[in-house]
């Protein structure tokens, strides 16, 4: 019999009343091994036991690619029922500086846009995305890449046609 044990460091970092999440850390393995950081759209909650569909969907990807963990940052960080990205669920002051530091780390291997077709009509999503992309370093700004369909089209992980299959990265520019 063969038995595999993993411990998952689960981070979740949130405003006191618990209102905005500004960044879900998940890591595996060994310390400073390579990571990923995964742009979303907004957080389904700040309870770092809860795991929404998206969630678990990018931590099985990252893990199937060989990373040892993700970072997974969002265009806001209010919490909402709605499914609309909207400026008023945006903390940019105290998000902006978490981004930065965290973006630019050096364990982060690759930046994964995985916001969908959101950030291909011009608005508030497509503006956020922009801003947060502006905060890496030129080197990381090379890392970026998007989850995208057949047509080469943003795509988001909880598309149908690719939850169980291989995510396609296309290097964007920023």
């Amino acid at each position: 019999m063969k038995v595999e044990t993993e411990t998952i460091k689960n981070e979740v970092f949130m405003n006191e009343e618990g209102t905005h999440r500004y960044l879900l850390q998940r890591r595996w393995g060994e310390p400073n091994t390579a990571i990923v950081a995964v742009i979303t759209l907004k957080p389904g909650s700040a309870n770092p036991l809860h795991n929404d569909l998206t969630t678990m969907l990018i931590q099985n990807h990252v893990a199937d690619m060989g990373y040892k963990g993700f970072v997974a940052i969002n265009l806001v960080s209010g919490i909402s029922s709605s499914n609309k990205v909207i400026e008023s669920l945006s903390d940019k002051e105290i998000e902006d500086e978490l981004l930065k530091e965290v973006l630019n780390k050096k364990e982060v291997q690759q930046v994964i846009v995985a916001c969908g077709s959101s950030i291909s009509k011009k608005g508030f999503p497509q503006e956020r995305l922009k801003e947060i992309l502006n905060l890496l370093t030129k080197t990381n700004k090379e890392k970026v890449v998007a989850i995208v369909d057949e047509n080469d089209k943003p795509i988001h992980p909880l598309v149908p046609s690719i939850r169980n299959q291989p995510w396609t990265l296309k290097k964007i520019k920023v």
